[in-house]
């Protein structure tokens, strides 16, 4: 959903294969710069616990995010 430059979202994650159901995500961003830059905050939930991505996305160009609360035996992760 769009209104007045808020993206609000709330999905279902999925596996690797992208047939089971292992989590869920929801999350905000609104417009800092129209057109070019948005304030994000998800939230994927998972069965280990859950990750908190906050940051500026860029849209066009590679975002540097702040992931916070990775469970233990989840590896280090690359988000484009």
């Amino acid at each position: 959903m769009t209104a007045w430059g808020l993206l609000i979202s709330a999905n279902e994650l999925y596996d690797e294969v992208n047939k089971m159901v292992v989590g869920g995500s929801t999350g905000y961003c609104f417009y800092t710069a129209i057109g070019k830059t948005w304030q994000c905050v998800w939230t994927k939930t998972l069965v280990d616990g859950q990750i908190s991505v906050k940051g500026l996305f860029l849209g066009a160009k590679d975002s540097v995010l702040a992931v916070t609360g990775v469970p233990e035996n989840m590896p280090p992760a690359v988000v484009r």
